[in-house]
């Protein structure tokens, strides 16, 4: 009798003891802590973005950013609008791609042939992700410049984009920046002056 009594009340414990668990990983996937956040990550971008193997930095939100300075020139020196990382990445998967394949070539025991198909294989694989982040690089690149364009042009209220991006900045987006306000003040104040010439005097 006390033996049916000891597993009758080790199941009811064990029963217990889940269901705490199970409530307690509930409260957990509410607060999104750290390790659910990940295991989201790596099945988000496992289903719909295979060809990634790492998330993109987030951009500077408005509640980062500090009152009284240039949101957009914030953003720049965060590096929303650097060179897009895509670029890194196709490259990347090309350098990975060679050290597979002499990893392989090293530990091959078979005929050349037979080497060269697996060779082949390994490097149609790793294609196949470079040429989606090629894709991903050009798409968000020709996104980034017009952004960055309309933005300048709304902050400044000029349309200057032209001549600054053929005088010399460097490749600077700092220097861009400060470039673009120095050319829309100037042209700004001359054609204030130049009102003020054309109005006669009372």
């Amino acid at each position: 009798m006390q033996v049916w009594e000891c597993i009758f009340q080790l199941s009811w414990l064990v029963r217990k003891t889940y269901k705490t668990i199970k409530i307690n990983f509930k409260k957990a996937c509410k607060r999104k802590p750290f390790f659910v956040y990940l295991y989201h990550t790596q099945v988000t971008m496992g289903k719909f973005n295979w060809w990634r193997r790492s998330k993109k930095r987030p951009p500077l939100s408005r509640k980062e950013a500090f009152k009284g300075k240039s949101f957009l020139l914030q953003q720049i020196e965060h590096g929303d609008f650097d060179y897009s990382d895509y670029h890194r990445q196709a490259l990347h998967e090309k350098e990975l791609c060679v050290l597979e394949q002499r990893k392989v070539t090293k530990s091959w025991i078979a005929g050349p042939d037979s080497l060269k198909e697996k060779l082949e294989e390994i490097e149609r694989k790793y294609i196949k992700r470079y040429n989606k982040l090629m894709e991903d690089h050009h798409k968000e690149e020709t996104k980034l410049l017009h952004t960055l364009r309309e933005k300048l042009i709304l902050e400044f209220g000029m349309n200057v984009w032209d001549e600054v991006l053929t005088s010399d900045w460097e490749q600077d987006l700092v220097k861009f920046y400060y470039n673009y306000k120095r050319t829309a003040l100037n042209i700004k104040h001359k054609n204030e002056s130049a009102r003020s010439k054309e109005t006669p005097a009372n």
